[in-house]
């Protein structure tokens, strides 16, 4: 309010562009709808290279969270122009450049020498001082290069500066393009990690970075095959009190679709899909996460020929963007199913072993596992066997526990179709176990149903009180219960402190208690029943 009577108030003529420039800060940090006014008039009257380069980049900024990447290239590249080389500033402004490229189309990034050196010299092992720039790379690499493998060092170098200033480069993002590239390299506890530290130290006000947090909780949630906590969170990030600047809606959106279509409910995945419509661009990444979503609703629907002809057009798209072999976009499977459903198969075939072999190039072990348990249903005899034991050992070693779930039931099946009956209940066991803990309730009772064709006959899972607990929930809550920490826990068990955590989380909700004390009387009570 007071710089707003400021400018009509004018002042004396050597602040006015001081004061157009602060106005203009103030309006985009709010989120007003004015912003993009106010910048465009602090530019036109702004005192030297400095204040003009910090309008640029608040311009770009504001461009980002708008969705309008384009726009948002073109200003990058405009600050980009009007600074010196080998400077800090000139550093930070070549890790926005990446950042708002690689969201959008990579062109600007070859056309550019001193990128090209950059993600050159990245791809040696090389990581640079200043941390936004290792964040930016942490996340460019996997999208130009499609290797995981160099993320965690980057990563590493992206934390040693404060992560949650408001004004730290890139844009303030820095904490995103952390949180997003643990997610590419499946670092899923670290990442989550990260989220539970930003909503604990971000202002509350700052409705923006917590829609973001929601986001990136959701869609870490969903790959760790949390459904409920991914479902709570997805729907979060698209409550309209985050503002108009939602930039992740379609990612959201697209995510929370696919928790319905994994309950098995295809009613609100169609409502979630159809809500989002109107609100992304089908040609940028966040609408091709959509059209994705929407194919994999096509093909549970029984359209295989809609969801072909969707996912060619997502691949022409991606192609124009310069994505398609993106690990964020992972589209191969969903073609490869409707391929093989419109009788295609050696075409499906070629389509998955593509995948399996970018995900093994690039360390990426759930997208590998998925790929191998496709692959298996359209195989036949020892060669389907195989194809799923290689899909449950690497899933074995990924942290998409629901995609392992699934493995497992394939396996089981596959191994009492060939009389392997101990085999078939290990495997099948397992699934329905993970398939619970992960709330997918659909897949636990198909691998319920499964273990009783095998013989088996398991107890129904109790809902609540101690009986409804995992073999790794109980042996987390009995060492809670006897006063050692989550680290404690965690080192004993060798799991991570997170998985601690979501292990209680769970017990704790399935026991009705709040805390420790209240854990340990429901165990007393149940020795002494």
């Amino acid at each position: 309010m007071l710089l707003r009577r400021a400018v009509e108030e004018p002042p004396a003529a050597e602040h006015r562009s001081a004061v157009l420039a602060e106005l203009a800060f103030a309006a985009s940090r709010a989120g007003t709808p004015d912003a993009e006014d106010r910048l465009a008039d602090a530019l036109a009257v702004a005192n030297g290279r400095d204040e003009r380069l910090m309008l640029l980049r608040e311009r770009t900024r504001l461009m980002w969270l708008t969705g309008r990447l384009p726009e948002a290239v073109e200003a990058s590249e405009t600050a980009l122009a009007e600074t010196e080389p080998d400077t800090d500033l000139h550093q930070q402004l070549l890790a926005e450049l990446l950042a708002v490229a690689s969201m959008h189309d990579l062109s600007p990034i070859y056309a550019r020498p001193q990128l090209v050196e950059l993600l050159e010299r990245a791809s040696t092992g090389w990581v640079p001082e200043v941390p936004a720039l290792a964040a930016t790379l942490a996340t460019v690499l996997p999208f130009v290069l499609g290797d995981l493998r160099l993320v965690n060092p980057l990563v590493d170098q992206a934390l040693t500066e404060e992560l949650w200033r408001v004004d730290a480069p890139p844009f303030g993002l820095r904490p995103d393009f952390v949180m997003g590239s643990l997610w590419l390299s499946e670092n899923l506890e670290r990442g989550t990690q990260v989220v539970h530290e930003g909503l604990e130290v971000v202002d509350p006000d700052n409705l923006f970075r917590h829609g973001l947090l929601h986001y990136w909780m959701g869609e870490l949630r969903y790959a760790a095959g949390d459904l409920h906590g991914a479902r709570s969170a997805a729907s979060s990030a698209l409550d309209p009190r985050w503002g108009p600047w939602v930039s992740w809606f379609g990612f959201s959106s697209a995510t929370l679709a696919h928790v319905h279509m994994d309950l098995d409910d295809h009613h609100r995945a169609r409502a979630v899909l159809g809500a989002a419509d109107d609100k992304v661009d089908p040609h940028q990444m966040t609408g091709i996460s959509v059209d994705l979503a929407r194919a994999r609703l096509l093909l549970r629907t029984g359209e295989p020929a809609e969801a072909a002809a969707l996912v060619d057009l997502v691949q022409e798209r991606l192609e124009v963007l310069g994505h398609r072999g993106s690990p964020q976009i992972v589209w191969r499977p969903l073609a490869a199913t409707a391929a093989h459903a419109l009788g295609d198969t050696d075409h499906a075939r070629a389509l998955l072993e593509e995948e399996v072999e970018l995900a093994r190039r690039t360390s990426a072990l759930g997208r590998e596992g998925r790929a191998l348990r496709t692959a298996a249903a359209l195989a036949e005899g020892d060669e389907r066997l195989s194809l799923l034991r290689q899909a449950a050992d690497v899933l074995c070693r990924s942290e998409r526990r629901l995609e392992r779930a699934r493995a497992m039931h394939d396996l089981g099946v596959e191994l009492h179709s060939r009389g392997d009956v101990p085999g078939a209940r290990t495997a099948l066991a397992e699934s329905r176990e993970l398939a619970e803990t992960c709330g997918s309730g659909a897949l636990a009772a198909r691998a319920l149903n499964a273990l009783h064709a095998t013989g088996a006959r398991p107890r129904r899972t109790a809902r609540t009180g101690l009986d409804s607990l995992t073999r790794a929930e109980r042996r987390t809550v009995e060492l809670a219960a006897e006063g050692m920490t989550n680290r404690e826990i965690a080192a004993e068990l060798v799991i991570a402190p997170r998985t601690v955590e979501w292990h209680l989380g769970r017990a704790f909700a399935k026991l009705g208690v709040t805390s420790r004390r209240e854990l340990r009387d429901a165990l007393e009570r149940r020795d002494l029943s």
